[in-house]
């Protein structure tokens, strides 16, 4: 019998959850927060600073303050820092670019795939990723940390990598690059800085003495990620390692910042056998400081005692065994503070001697004590 409470009424909709919704706009919070910070960092750097030394003089060197406020109208001022601070940022894109590279490096050479034939892919689904994803730091944000195909999460390490090595490239250029060779022992600043005055009227031996130092923190990038895989350094990244800190001063001897004592080698002739003899004393300088601390990995970490052992061994050869020593002593200073966050303990200690290296790249003249040390023995 069929029921008469339904008659002359009109059929109910069979699936009304399936009725299409107004679509809501949602703000992506992440790229909000990033576009705001930018804006900030551009009004205060382009703005704030010169404004402050106007007001307050006395927080500022001479030569920063006819660099902010010496009498320049304010319009060519915000021009002039304008395209400053976009040469700068770019230097942060190159190195988050170079360090998207480096994740791929790290994930794949210890587990003997190729890194360079193979597209990127999710790690979880293993499902190809898209061009317009792949874009360093901004395509992790649009898409809210998670993988287009299955949704998943998208481990925050790649991100972090690529704030992290274009942090490094951004604060290097600033303190080494644009301000002249300002914090380089031995050098005296130019008196042309800036992106004008090194960047678009190139300084070819700052530029380069740039590159070969951002090489080396490349390498301790891709050397820290597979120490904190737990993995061993594989004898492919030994060799591309010594090779690439080993010949190029051998073409350039600029690129040696120190002799065996305090000058640097000269090219031709002796220069060439001095050259080399200050590459292998760096490179004995660092492995000696390896060895001495490797006590530290026993009984957590069988292959990190590798990768702590060419972090020390390169950071020798490329930078010189004063250097080394500077870089020690600031790293027996940061790195038991570092490592009171678990999550940076996590990590490895070859990120806490990047961190500290990072700081004496930033204040190299004034961590000179090696010297001092070269002449006492040779008085």
């Amino acid at each position: 019998m069929e029921s008469e409470s339904t008659s002359g009424t009109e059929p109910a909709d069979p699936a009304p959850s399936r009725r299409r919704r107004p679509r809501r706009w949602r703000a992506n919070w992440p790229v909000v927060w990033l576009s705001t910070g930018l804006f900030v960092w551009w009004a205060g750097y382009v703005m704030g600073l010169p404004l402050v030394a106007r007001i307050a003089p006395g927080l500022f060197s001479g030569r920063q303050l006819r660099e902010l406020a010496g009498g320049i109208d304010w319009p060519i001022l915000v021009i002039s820092r304008t395209a400053e601070f976009l040469v700068a940022g770019w230097f942060f894109v190159l190195g988050a670019v170079i360090g998207s590279f480096l994740n791929v490096v790290a994930a794949r050479w210890p587990r003997g795939e190729g890194f360079v034939a193979r597209n990127s892919h999710c790690p979880i689904c293993h499902g190809p990723i898209l061009s317009r994803d792949n874009v360093p730091i901004l395509g992790w944000l649009l898409l809210r940390g998670r993988c287009r195909n299955c949704r998943l999460p998208i481990p925050h390490r790649y991100w972090l990598v690529e704030v992290l090595t274009g942090t490094i490239f951004w604060w290097i250029a600033i303190r080494q690059l644009l301000s002249g060779g300002a914090s380089l022992p031995g050098w005296s600043a130019l008196s042309q800085t800036g992106a004008q005055g090194v960047v678009f009227e190139p300084k070819w031996n700052l530029i380069g003495l740039y590159a070969w130092h951002m090489t080396l923190f490349s390498l301790l990038v891709v050397i820290a990620l597979i120490a904190a895989d737990r993995l061993r350094v594989p004898r492919g990244l030994w060799v591309a390692g010594l090779i690439t800190g080993f010949v190029p001063p051998l073409v350039l001897p600029l690129l040696q910042l120190h002799g065996l004592w305090s000058r640097p080698a000269t090219a031709g002739g002796e220069g060439l056998w001095m050259t080399a003899l200050v590459s292998l004393a760096g490179t004995i300088a660092g492995l000696l400081v390896a060895l001495a601390s490797i006590h530290f990995f026993r009984g957590r970490n069988d292959n990190a005692g590798g990768a702590w052992s060419l972090a020390w061994t390169l950071t020798g050869l490329f930078l010189g065994w004063q250097a080394t020593l500077s870089i020690a002593v600031v790293a027996a200073v940061v790195m038991p503070v570092l490592f009171k966050f678990h999550r940076v303990r996590a990590v490895g200690p070859v990120f806490g001697l990047q961190f500290a290296a990072v700081i004496h790249h930033g204040f190299w003249k004034w961590f000179e004590w090696g010297p001092q040390i070269a002449q006492i023995f040779a008085d």
